[in-house]
């Protein structure tokens, strides 16, 4: 592969919005919500059109709960400011949450949060279906799953002593010559590849990615940070990637992999440069997800996994940015001397999901949110993971107002745990088999 071609594609995305895991000495992890009923517009207020955005300062306690509330504004101001007032007051201090850890002893915290109301007459939700119970909590079968989510729940050194073992079985397949490192803002990138300004293109294409993940999220959301800095190891071959892959138990042969604690491999040696850059982002925005959004020690589901990163992988790229959702029909491929322009890998993916579907072979809402590990890697692999990303891309995009609300909401309830058919059910108000037409629709206008 032409390395100065690579470098330029690794800097394609070079001003795209960078985070930086704070990996400050105290070990500090703000709180996470676990059960927050939403407020409903006063009934007092319909035909009106009210629908005021409320900021609150909450304290949380080391217990979880609600110590303080202070409401600091409601925007725009009414009449019935009391109204709204009192029903923040009521579901709000109500809410709770999995403490803030200094360490590993849970604190107070305080933080900022604002509320949108909805018009009384478009508020359908109540309080007590604002929220799944804990008994739908996912209960993963597949042992290899739930024992690389556990490590997450171990002491903090001994994680590190787990990422670090990691870490020196990769070194015995990097090439000492060849060996260039890089570290910056709780990422460490290592390469053997030629090109002396790969680790830099690697790294800020590494920060680029896990923004564009977090962006998902609303503003105010606390998200947990990393404990632990991300290793990434790109790897000049295949072979040598081939080589570490074997050495790490449980890890399926593909282009790349995320393994827990904080751990990223892959190798350059892709068919063209835009399939490496897929891999890349692929596999930042799973290393995202765990780090930043799931609950130490659950998991998510795969379709969810893969389909995200597939969603956020499969994104093009303009203007030095990802465009998170937008569909590129062709792009330009290189590879080595040759440069030619040809359909798009997403739309490849799409063309044959339309196909599936019109010959009835298509996979069911409801079966891809249900299938096991065998399922969904067996002989429609391929078919799973292009339908899943198309899904979630139904999900965020399917009604103008699901990105902003639905769709963060639906995926912090599958990271605390929660099944993904009772997510759906809290965020968008349907289950599986409600999707399926509007889902298929939606494929049939893509």
């Amino acid at each position: 592969m032409n390395s100065r071609g690579l470098l330029l594609i690794f800097f394609a995305i070079l001003t795209a919005v960078s985070v930086a895991a704070d990996q400050s000495s105290d070990e500090y992890l703000p709180p996470v919500i676990l059960h927050a009923p939403r407020p409903l517009t006063p009934i007092e207020t319909a035909g009106t059109g009210l629908a005021p955005v409320v900021n609150v300062r909450l304290t949380v306690s080391a217990r979880g709960s609600v110590s303080g509330l202070e409401i600091t504004a409601i925007e725009p101001g009414s009449e019935y400011d009391a109204l709204f007032d009192a029903e923040v007051r009521r579901t709000v201090g109500a809410w709770h949450f999995a403490p803030a850890l200094q360490g590993d002893l849970p604190v107070a915290a305080e933080f900022e949060w604002v509320l949108e109301f909805r018009p009384a007459e478009a508020d359908s939700r109540s309080p007590v279906d604002a929220m799944p119970r804990r008994s739908s909590l996912i209960r993963d079968e597949d042992p290899q799953h739930a024992r690389l989510a556990k490590i997450f729940t171990l002491p903090v050194e001994r994680q590190r002593a787990h990422l670090m073992a990691l870490s020196k079985m990769a070194e015995k397949s990097i090439d000492p010559a060849r060996r260039q490192s890089l570290k910056e803002g709780g990422v460490t990138v290592v390469t053997d590849h030629p090109d002396p300004g790969a680790a830099q293109a690697i790294l800020n294409t590494v920060h680029a990615a896990t923004g564009m993940t977090l962006e998902i999220f609303a503003d105010g959301i606390p998200l947990q940070r990393p404990r632990l800095p991300l290793l990434v190891y790109v790897f000049r071959s295949k072979t040598q990637y081939g080589e570490f892959i074997r050495s790490v138990e449980g890890i399926l042969e593909t282009a790349g992999f995320f393994c827990p604690p904080g751990l990223i491999a892959f190798h350059a040696e892709q068919p063209t440069r835009q399939h490496l850059m897929t891999v890349m982002v692929h596999e930042t925005v799973h290393a995202a997800m765990y780090r930043w959004v799931v609950r130490p020690g659950h998991v998510l589901p795969r379709w969810i996994s893969e389909g995200l990163a597939d969603y956020l992988g499969n994104s093009p790229v303009k203007k030095g940015r990802i465009q998170p959702g937008k569909n590129s029909g062709t792009q330009v491929y290189r590879a080595q001397a040759y440069l030619w322009r040809g359909k798009s890998i997403a739309q490849m993916d799409l063309q044959t999901i339309k196909r599936k579907i019109r010959k009835g072979e298509g996979l069911a809402v409801e079966n891809i949110v249900s299938a096991d590990r065998e399922t969904f890697y067996g002989e429609n692999m391929g078919l799973y993971y292009a339908q899943s990303w198309v899904l979630i891309h139904f999900l965020r995009h399917g009604k103008d107002e699901w990105s902003a609300r639905a769709f963060p909401e639906f995926l912090l309830y599958v990271g605390e745990g929660y099944r993904a058919d009772v997510a759906l059910q809290t965020a968008y108000g349907l289950d599986a088999p409600s999707l399926e037409a509007p889902y298929r629709e939606y494929v049939r206008r893509f």
